[in-house]
């Protein structure tokens, strides 16, 4: 996710960044549905007025895995709907397995972009 959102900003790096032109055409860019999302989500986040400190480069990216992550937990709950996988208890187990895991590592990841006020 995060390669193809570079891939989007590289690819407008002669239009002058901030303007509305560049922020449309970063958003066109992107590969897909999910990706334009993210990106319209880092546009509308504002960027602080002095150096970025490598803790909001790390919120950045931290933000990005959660969100990907969120997909593919979706993309799990999803498998666990289809027939063919409630039909088969090892294979809905290790689905479920997965989804824990998966819960568990955007529970850890959500300190470093959002953190307790």
């Amino acid at each position: 996710a995060a390669r193809s959102l570079y891939r989007a900003i590289a690819d407008v790096r002669d239009v002058e960044p901030g303007t509305p032109e560049w922020t449309r055409l970063a958003v066109e860019k992107c590969a897909d549905d999910a990706a334009r999302k993210s990106m319209r989500a880092l546009i509308a986040r504002p960027l602080p007025a002095q150096p970025v400190s490598e803790s909001f480069a790390i919120g950045v990216v931290a933000h990005l895995l959660h969100e990907a992550a969120g997909r593919r937990a979706g993309d799990l709950r999803a498998a666990l709907g289809d027939p063919a996988v409630l039909d088969d208890a090892a294979r809905s187990a290790a689905i479920l397995t997965d989804l824990q895991q998966l819960e568990e590592y955007r529970r850890s990841l959500r300190p470093y972009w959002a953190p307790e006020e």
